[in-house]
């Protein structure tokens, strides 16, 4: 995620280093540009951080289980069918 932040910093810096005019129509839309931009990247690392599951190159899943924290080894066609997830050490979903 630190390379979305580095990109928006740098379309950022770029904006400044070119002295664009921010009460000028293009200069605002610009920097709109740059601030959705960077509150998307926000977005993004929010939802990577709260995802339960790690994707792996092999086809399979990892599912860290909210209740007691052990990890699953989970098929793609259990993420595919979404079915609920039960636990085998602690039986919950």
């Amino acid at each position: 995620m630190e390379f979305l932040y580095e990109r928006v910093a740098y379309l950022r810096g770029l904006a400044d280093g070119l002295e664009i005019d921010k009460t000028t129509k293009e200069g605002k839309l610009l920097s709109a540009i740059i601030d959705v931009i960077e509150e998307m990247s926000d977005a993004i690392a929010y939802l990577d951080e709260d995802c339960d599951c790690d994707c792996d190159d092999d086809d399979e899943y990892v599912y860290d289980c909210p209740n007691c924290g052990s990890s699953i080894d989970i098929e793609e066609d259990t993420m595919e069918e979404e079915e609920q997830i039960i636990c085998p050490k602690c039986n919950q979903p």
